[in-house]
């Protein structure tokens, strides 16, 4: 595959998957200036919603919420002078903010994040936004056996390994539990993160900036911390959220399919064994002759798919429509692809036309693109495109991505 396209698919896929590795990895923010909330007050911002069960046949298997919940008046911290209490039945926790802190909505996780927003920079031209003190408290899912330890080190094997970044954890305390702590974490600026399992729940705490990396917002960021994790308070969370595993849903390989799964992400499909993985790009398969040459390198067939974004409410046309400047019109199909709402759809955008799709799976849309489908230019490749599309389309399976 050529240089162009992988510069073709960096902007549509890539780009905007990082946004939703960014609910899986520290999340960092740029917002407004803080409203001030008061101390006594309790908030009430709690918002148990039910992830709605996957369309996909497979058994989903509910996190257990029949344990007992403990007394939380007498077990929860109290809020006091400038300390703010927030609680959570649904993810199970309890802790104390301070009260410059607000409550902002998680744009991808609103159920599962707690997102807290501080003070921020003064107004200097140090960067091309102001940057604030940002918490986030995310309920991970279930820790499936691991501690808190192995959770930290599963995470830097999927988000950090790849880079050559080292393992460097810290261990401490959070909820008079055992926690790792790893730092220099990469986002607008450097973050920290503690990762904690409780009552069989993976907790990531994170913070940005490092108080280290910035010494105007030093004392907030570290007063931040210091209340949040000495304050927090675990216990068995009340939610029925279902939870689909890879193992459920995953098609299983025979001598001439292979299984492609990506874990962060949350899918899964089969490909022809005579086609193989890109490593330097997650999600693309490629193979078949090589039809040509394209400025830097060959052309040859690829099927990738990725994330692009999170679209609450909207439907496959609803997300495609603002983007059909470049889109053959009389193509655009409503499709199910893994058992979620599809669009199909013929772009022309590059150097060739391409086969595209978009699926909505609970307002997070994926898309597929395979490419090129040109036939009167490469008509060698369209059997094999053909083959590779309906593989990957046919067998294509999203579960809960691991965060």
């Amino acid at each position: 595959m050529s240089q162009f396209q992988r510069a073709r698919w960096l902007p549509f896929v890539v780009v905007l998957m990082m946004l939703i590795q960014a609910c899986s990895s520290p999340t960092t923010a740029t917002q407004p200036a803080p409203v001030a909330s008061e101390p006594a007050t309790i908030p009430t911002t709690e918002t148990p919603t039910e992830t709605q069960a996957p369309a996909a046949s497979a058994t989903s298997i509910p996190i257990p919420s029949d344990t007992p919940i403990p007394d939380l008046a007498a077990n929860c911290p109290p809020p006091g002078q400038g300390v703010v209490q927030y609680k959570s039945e649904a993810n199970g926790f309890c802790l104390l903010y301070p009260d410059n802190f607000t409550i902002q909505t998680d744009q991808l996780r609103p159920d599962e994040v707690l997102f807290l927003l501080g003070p921020r920079e003064t107004d200097k031209p140090k960067t091309q936004e102001e940057i604030s003190v940002v918490m986030t408290i995310a309920y991970n899912g279930p820790a499936d056996g691991l501690d808190s330890a192995g959770y930290a080190r599963k995470w830097h094997e999927l988000y950090r390994a790849s880079e050559g970044a080292p393992y460097d954890d810290q261990q401490a305390t959070v909820g008079g539990l055992k926690a790792v702590v790893l730092s220099n974490l990469p986002g607008f600026v450097a973050q920290r993160s503690a990762f904690v399992v409780a009552n069989g729940i993976k907790y990531q705490i994170t913070l940005s900036p490092q108080p280290e990396d910035m010494p105007e917002l030093a004392e907030a960021a570290s007063k931040a911390w210091e209340i949040v994790t000495g304050s927090i308070y675990f216990f068995p969370p009340q939610n029925q959220r279902p939870v689909k595993r890879a193992e459920q849903v995953c098609p299983k390989e025979s001598g001439d399919m292979r299984l492609y799964s990506d874990e962060i992400n949350g899918y899964c499909f089969l490909y022809p064994a005579d086609f193989a993985p890109d490593p330097a790009f997650p999600g693309m398969v490629k193979g078949g002759p090589v039809l040509g040459q394209w400025e830097a390198g060959d052309v040859i067939t690829y099927v990738a798919l990725g994330t692009f974004g999170h679209f609450e409410g909207q439907t496959p046309r609803q997300v495609l429509e603002p983007r059909m400047d470049q889109i053959d019109a009389a193509s655009v199909q409503d499709a199910t692809i893994g058992g979620y709402p599809a669009v199909t759809f013929r772009s022309f955008q590059g150097p060739w036309p391409s086969r595209q799709a978009m699926i909505v799976v609970d307002s997070d849309v994926y898309t597929i693109v395979g490419e090129p489908w040109d036939p009167q230019r490469y008509p060698d490749g369209i059997p094999y495109l053909d083959r590779l599309w309906e593989a990957v389309t046919g067998s294509l399976a999203f579960f809960e991505p691991w965060r």
